[in-house]
């Protein structure tokens, strides 16, 4: 095959309009469509709020696992009455709160610990613990305020103000409310 011959084969051709195209695309301006930044953190907030309601993290863990959490400690307690009734009693803050509602405000009832007396077995009493901590969330997503931590508050309190309160793992917190203390 003659030099001619090579250069107008079917393979050549295709070879001469690609190094026609790259050249062509290497030189010409790009013009591209980019989401707003607040819209892509809205985005990004309504994925963390589904994530929070579609699989709930447990209220009490023994490490951290990413989301929001406190550092608190549990001691179970024992019924006095023989009934063998036990209640988790959680300290966070020098402040002392079962996982019980008994007047149903979302609210954990404060421990006063009449009729009850603590575990002996060192295993129970003083477990380091870490709490997930709840946020009020207001429906426009301009901000994450942090209402407190479980069970001093539980999944079913409302604020004042109405607005639903969720669970955030540290990178949602930081998305929404990139000034918050937990935040790098």
């Amino acid at each position: 095959m003659d030099k001619e011959q090579h250069n107008s084969s079917p393979e050549a051709v295709s070879e001469r309009r690609r190094r026609l195209l790259k050249g062509a695309a290497a030189g010409a301006p790009v013009i591209a469509t980019l989401q707003s930044g607040a819209a892509l953190a809205n985005t990004s907030a309504y994925q963390c709020l589904l994530e929070a309601q579609s699989n709930p993290p447990d209220t009490v863990t023994a490490q951290a696992d990413g989301w929001v959490r406190k550092n608190a400690t549990r001691t179970l307690w024992y019924a006095n009455d023989g009934s063998g009734n036990t209640v988790w009693v959680y300290t966070i803050d020098g402040q002392q709160f079962t996982e019980t509602d008994a007047d149903g405000d979302g609210l954990g009832d404060p421990w006063t610990g009449a009729g009850y007396t603590a575990s002996s077995d060192p295993t129970e009493v003083d477990q380091p613990v870490q709490v997930l901590v709840y946020y009020e969330y207001p429906p426009d997503g301009t901000d994450a305020t942090e209402v407190g931590p479980y069970p001093k508050f539980l999944a079913t309190y409302t604020p004042p103000s109405g607005n639903d309160t969720t669970p955030l793992t540290g990178t949602c917190l930081c998305s929404i409310n990139p000034g918050a203390p937990q935040c790098p």
